[in-house]
């Protein structure tokens, strides 16, 4: 792929607020799907989940849950994004298995050593961490997660790069999407029973744009406002 195949790809992709009845192949969704779980992510631990809004009467719901604005209303698909603050021990020991499994991958020692002792050491949250931010205040250590909104940061990062990844995608097969943060999220926890240490990023729509909306201009600020050379 060329740097200006991906650049036509960044530049064509726009949040879509009406969309056609052309529904969306199942196919183009599961491929999106997989390409979304290949984004980078904190320590390969991977804390997402996507919901595939399938059945109609569910789709029906959680457009009810994202205020039947148009860009849920007119979509043929519709996924939440969540992501997990507690999943990262199970997954770290599923990929420490696969490690050790995989004879034949010539995996660095280090990297057992990285699943087996420093990630339980990072991401577990105890008194003694908070007490070392303090004792070794002028040392350069790893200083975060101290507390859950700290995971919940952590995790989220890790799933919204998922969803871009997942918007690219739907886009490189030529259909649309929007990312939607307008939405009841008391009642779509409820409705898809996620437990306790599991959070809403996002609702994506997937579909194909309909061509008599037309996009404005993208609006998007001087670069330097935003960019720092130092």
């Amino acid at each position: 792929m060329s740097n200006n195949s991906f650049e036509e790809l960044v530049n064509a992709r726009r949040s879509v607020r009406v969309y056609t009845k052309e529904e969306v192949p199942d196919e183009v969704i599961e491929k999106s799907l997989n390409l979304a779980l290949l984004a980078p992510n904190s320590s390969n631990l991977q804390p997402w989940k996507f919901y595939w809004i399938k059945n109609k009467n569910s789709k029906e719901k959680i457009q009810q849950f994202c205020f039947n604005q148009l860009a849920a209303k007119t979509a043929p698909t519709l996924i939440v994004a969540t992501y997990h603050t507690d999943t990262w021990k199970q997954n770290s020991k599923m990929i420490l298995k696969e490690i050790y499994q995989n004879n034949n991958a010539n995996y660095p020692s280090s990297l057992f050593h990285y699943y087996e002792q420093l990630v339980p050491g990072s991401y577990e949250i105890t008194l003694w961490k908070k007490f070392a931010n303090i004792l070794y205040k002028k040392r350069i250590r790893p200083r975060e997660p101290l507390n859950t909104n700290d995971m919940k940061l952590w995790a989220c990062k890790s799933s919204t790069l998922a969803c871009e990844n997942l918007m690219l995608a739907v886009k490189s097969y030529g259909f649309d999407s929007c990312p939607m943060e307008g939405f009841d999220s008391y009642k779509i926890r409820d409705f898809l029973k996620l437990s306790k240490n599991e959070f809403i990023n996002m609702v994506i729509s997937v579909g194909r744009q309909e061509p008599l909306v037309p996009n404005y201009p993208r609006i998007r600020l001087d670069p330097k406002l935003f960019i720092t050379k130092i």
